[in-house]
């Protein structure tokens, strides 16, 4: 019997990735060359469970969420200074967007403040980089993750070396090879290592790349998939060319989104109130270790109305 691979299955059933990125307004980024355990948040090599729950449980408190990082290839454990290791710490609420880098001993880990207060200082011992490129390559969470994340890991560090960070379980393992493109939070799903790099650079654009453009983190699913389902048809397709208003939950399965121009359109700036339905779709087994099927989630455009 062959070996069942949850991306495959989804490719071949055609699911969208519309609509599908984990909603997170920030992020801690833990530097661990090595492997990984299966734990969603893995044990950290040379650094204590202890340590490392501690810094979760903070980033908590700031709705932020850890994940382990390494270089490309499981990182050699070289690449970190002995005793010490590179820290990101990223907003990716509209608005707030920043991302800071910081290189903490292990030691001094226990005490180090994290950059999460509202407000342009920059603490100390962080400094400002401009992004980071992450794919998930959490084979050990799901093998999809290795099998098709670390060939898309591979062809973007060749293009962007100091920016490329493979990452711990991101989510949305069907949709391999992920890639998490932060301060901003753009989540990008079933990316072909052949165009990874062609993918990211489409987004540092501002463009829209729809076939791979699963949602930004800092909107819930229906609003990404409102941005999704109307930019074209209101002629905004651009990445920031729409924010969302508000989302209202109006019947089980139905939200209704307030959508604006950005406020860097020129002229009237246009609304629309358009209504998403969550359909189900085919059932099938969203992991690869899952034991049990369930429904897919298809996202529907049911209304679109202009307001002004």
């Amino acid at each position: 019997m062959p070996r069942y691979f949850c991306s495959v299955a989804a490719a071949d059933r055609d699911e969208p990735v519309t609509g599908t990125a984990s909603r997170i307004d920030r992020w801690l980024l833990v530097e661990a060359p090595g492997p990984w355990s299966p734990r969603s948040l893995p044990h950290a090599r040379g650094l204590p469970d202890v340590v490392l729950l501690d810094l979760q449980r903070r980033a908590a408190a700031f709705r932020a969420r850890t994940l382990l990082i390494r270089r490309p290839g499981r990182g050699d454990p070289a690449d970190a200074l002995a005793g010490s290791r590179r820290i990101f710490a990223a907003d990716s609420r509209p608005g707030h967007e920043r991302l800071l880098c910081a290189r903490v001993a292990d030691l001094e880990l226990a005490e180090l403040q994290l950059p999460f207060a509202d407000g342009d200082v920059v603490p100390d011992r962080w400094w400002p980089v401009e992004r980071f490129v992450g794919v998930c390559t959490h084979g050990r969470h799901d093998p999809c993750c290795a099998v098709w994340g670390r060939p898309v890991a591979t062809a973007l560090a060749r293009a962007l070396p100091e920016e490329t960070w493979e990452v711990s379980h991101l989510g949305g393992d069907r949709f391999a090879g992920n890639v998490l493109l932060l301060p901003h939070g753009h989540y990008l799903g079933r990316v072909p290592a052949a165009l990874a790099a062609d993918v990211v650079a489409q987004v540092a654009r501002g463009e829209r790349p729809h076939l791979y453009y699963r949602g930004r983190s800092c909107y819930p699913m229906p609003a990404q998939a409102a941005l999704a389902l109307v930019a074209g048809r209101v002629e905004r397709s651009e990445l920031d060319g729409l924010v969302p208003r508000t989302v209202r939950r109006i019947g089980e399965r139905e939200w209704a989104v307030i959508l604006t121009e950005s406020p860097d359109t020129a002229g009237a700036l246009r609304e629309w109130r358009v209504v998403v339905r969550r359909d189900r779709g085919a059932v099938a087994r969203l992991t690869c270790t899952s034991a049990h099927e369930e429904a897919t989630p298809l996202w529907r455009l049911v209304e679109l109305a202009a307001i002004r």
